[in-house]
């Protein structure tokens, strides 16, 4: 599972077993030193399962893509 915090750009990753979340790990959809509004919309995961998208409209109004990798955890 995913989620992306509309108020920082953070990206979260979650594992689901027995009716528990884990946080995995976490990314940013904005560089560090971003200097700007940052407004998330969207985010989509492309229909063969390898890519998220995330969408910044604020400052920067640019389209982040990440790679999804099949892990176990």
């Amino acid at each position: 599972m995913y989620v992306l915090q509309e108020l920082d750009g953070t990206l979260t990753r979650f594992s689901y077993a027995n009716g528990v979340l884990k946080k995995v790990d976490e990314t940013a959809i904005v560089a560090k030193d971003f200097k700007g509004d940052i407004v998330v919309r969207i985010f989509h995961i492309s229909p063969d399962g390898k890519f998220l998208y995330a969408t910044n409209r604020g400052t920067a109004n640019d389209i982040s893509i990440f790679k999804v990798l099949k892990t176990e955890n």
